[in-house]
């Protein structure tokens, strides 16, 4: 009930220390319903509530005091308000992992730099109707297996230099930004098994290297990106079961040799299944013939795919 004291005594009353950290106040405190209001001295929310599985309504205000927010109300899953957040949050990973939150509108602050597993696992979330904070850097698993998913920011902020698995496993998802900007270096497994996205992003970020995966079992996919640039070094199943995709791509990869994926005994390299049962329900696709991809890498791919050519070859 009420607010967290600003201050507290440890001496009976003779001194006051003000109360600055809430790590683990009300970790695993499965009785706890309402939260309190938050103290407007208190910098530290780490796993406050964390494990608190029948909180249903979250304090009014992270107040602009908090720094940290990361997994403060972590695996609450019976969650489904949200305060107001402070504007100078700058930790925010796994904050709402797993609660009940269907809706998502209240502004994120931009001294938000890592939003790593934020939303993860939030299974009942259908809207996030707000922008990414302009300095986020990582956005890894923020949105990992959000199956309900439908409406997503329309803009890539470009501080992102940590994609992977943002959007894996979005099943209900159709469209995506359209732009992944030059600040982003990994892409690995961003849209992997959304089973549901129609249209992908046309423009890659030219410093990406891992593309891993990226659009693994999108299988109504029908977009592909204008072309996947030189600093690419492993495209293992980048498109692997994108049954539908067609049009054109020019690829300019520098693939890496080395093994990067290993499974039952066999090894992979980062060229390996880049279009395995890719566009078997399609037109095709082809690959311009001004891609800078070695010859041998290329005619890989053609071989494997009889709706794969090359720009101004026949098979």
């Amino acid at each position: 009930m009420g607010t967290v004291p600003s201050y507290i005594s440890i001496d009976g009353g003779n001194t006051y220390i003000a109360v600055t950290s809430m790590v683990h106040t009300f970790y695993d405190c499965d009785n706890l319903v309402v939260a309190p209001e938050i103290a407007d001295t208190v910098t530290n929310m780490i796993v406050t509530f964390y494990r608190a599985s029948n909180l249903t309504t979250a304090p009014n205000k992270i107040l602009d005091s908090v720094t940290n927010a990361s997994f403060t109300f972590a695996d609450c899953n019976k969650l489904n308000t949200i305060p107001i957040l402070g504007n100078n949050i700058k930790d925010m990973t796994a904050t709402f992992r797993n609660t009940a939150i269907t809706v998502f509108d209240e502004e994120l602050p931009n001294s938000v730099i890592n939003m790593k597993d934020t939303f993860f696992g939030c299974t009942g979330l259908i809207e996030f109707n707000v922008d990414l904070p302009n300095n986020v850097k990582n956005i890894t698993n923020t949105f990992n297996n959000c199956t309900s998913l439908t409406t997503v920011p329309s803009v890539i902020p470009n501080s992102v230099t940590e994609m992977a698995r943002t959007f894996n496993n979005c099943t209900s998802l159709a469209t995506v930004p359209s732009v992944i900007p030059n600040s982003v270096i990994n892409m690995d497994s961003t849209f992997f098994n959304c089973t549901s996205l129609v249209n992908g992003p046309t423009t890659i970020s030219n410093n990406v290297t891992n593309m891993r995966s990226t659009f693994y079992n999108c299988g109504v996919l029908t977009t592909l990106p204008t072309s996947i640039p030189s600093s690419v070094t492993n495209m293992f199943q980048i498109f692997f079961r994108c049954s539908k995709l067609q049009g054109e791509i020019e690829i300019n990869a520098n693939i890496d040799e080395s093994i990067v994926y290993e499974w039952n005994g066999t090894q992979y390299k980062g060229c390996d299944q880049t279009f395995s049962n890719a566009a078997t329900e399609s037109s095709g696709i082809i690959i311009k013939n001004t891609s800078t991809c070695r010859d041998e890498v290329l005619n890989t791919w053609i071989s494997k795919n009889s709706k794969i050519t090359l720009e101004g070859v026949t098979k």
